[in-house]
């Protein structure tokens, strides 16, 4: 049966494959007509990859949380390596692109998702 730590641990690694579904195979030669597309606010979906990567930062710090301050760091810094990771894998995908504009906004929603979980723990 599954405890609360085990689901937020599915769920945790769901989302990363989500991620990555969504990066790689969303999308291409009619972008503009995918639902991504359409909820993006700016066409360079910025707003989306600071979003997502925040999530992914909410659900890597409740999988970590009772592990310390140093293996918070470390899986905030994983996610921001994956999304990287994710881009690099863009590069080499026919339909796709990298784009250091989307490991940036990877950044900042990680940052932000930090700056919070500081702030509320202070």
């Amino acid at each position: 049966m599954l405890n609360n730590k085990s689901i937020i641990k599915y769920g945790f690694y769901s989302y990363l494959f989500l991620l990555a579904f969504l990066s790689l195979f969303i999308g291409g030669a009619n972008a503009e007509e995918n639902i991504i597309h359409k909820l993006s606010l700016t066409d360079s979906g910025f707003f989306l990859h600071v979003a997502a990567y925040f999530v992914a930062s909410v659900l890597g710090v409740l999988v970590m949380a009772e592990k310390g301050l140093t293996k918070i760091i470390f899986i905030l810094v994983a996610i921001f390596f994956y999304g990287y990771f994710l881009e690099i894998v863009q590069y080499f995908h026919p339909y796709r692109t990298f784009n250091i504009n989307d490991v940036l906004a990877n950044g900042v929603g990680i940052v932000i998702y930090f700056l919070i979980f500081f702030y509320i723990k202070a």
